[in-house]
């Protein structure tokens, strides 16, 4: 469970280390579980068991032992990062459980099915990486209220629809690859604006007719 304590010492002796202050430490542990539980999800969900590379999948080691896995100093996921490694299946909505992802990267996969809504939600996430996959369907709206630096989808030809109306807030994003999908562009003047401050755009954008 997730706990906290601070842990704090003096220094005594001869009178040289009499009254020299020594800081205190603080020191929190979190709970790993629900987290691993997301990723036992998430394995099971895209046929784990002949991914290229599962190394300490499953397994009870901390959860930076586990391949493409990357936490923070509290234990705590921050990076999913599985490239080219024969995920197939769709992504689990549980995915939406891990609050402290900054990175997803599951780009040339064979991954199926819709974006999970509940990626919009993960206040940290600024770089999705899902390119060259076959996921279908419209983009969740709550992406565009994401820190988002890099998204890209390129070569989804099963998603389609207009890019969420909310894009024209990502004032960081500096690449949006969605060539060879069925995405398009708002065609409104602001959307528009917003397009040309975004540097790259392999492929393109196209417009909504």
């Amino acid at each position: 469970m997730d706990d906290s304590a601070v842990i704090s010492h003096a220094a005594s002796g001869a009178d040289e280390y009499d009254g020299i202050p020594v800081d205190s430490v603080a020191v929190s542990v979190a709970d790993d579980d629900s987290e691993r539980e997301v990723l036992r999800d998430f394995y099971f969900y895209t046929g784990g068991s002949d991914w290229t590379n599962n190394t300490n999948w499953l397994s009870n080691r901390s959860l930076d032992q586990w391949h493409g896995v990357t936490v923070n100093g509290q234990g705590q996921v921050t990076q999913l990062a599985l490239d080219e490694n024969n995920l197939v299946g769709s992504l689990p909505a549980e995915l939406g459980n891990l609050s402290n992802l900054t990175r997803l990267a599951l780009n040339r996969n064979s991954l199926t099915g819709a974006i999970p809504s509940g990626l919009g939600s993960l206040s940290n996430l600024s770089i999705i990486g899902l390119a060259r996959n076959n996921l279908s369907g419209s983009l969740p709206s709550g992406l565009g209220s994401l820190p988002l630096t890099r998204l890209s989808l390129h070569d989804n030809t099963g998603l389609s629809g207009a890019l969420p109306s909310g894009f024209v807030n990502l004032a960081n994003l500096q690449r949006l690859a969605i060539a060879n999908t069925g995405l398009c562009a708002p065609n409104t003047e602001a959307f528009s604006d917003w397009l040309d401050t975004v540097s790259d755009k392999p492929g393109g954008v196209q417009t909504c007719e």
